[in-house]
């Protein structure tokens, strides 16, 4: 994943949109 300026902001595997780290723990992204 691509880390991107903001408070943790990361792209979401499946669409690959910016979207921030909800569940840390699991690395999994959504985006919203």
């Amino acid at each position: 994943m691509e880390r991107k300026k903001g408070k943790g902001a990361y792209r979401c595997r499946r669409c690959g949109r910016v979207g921030y780290g909800i569940i840390r723990k699991y690395d999994l992204y959504l985006c919203r």
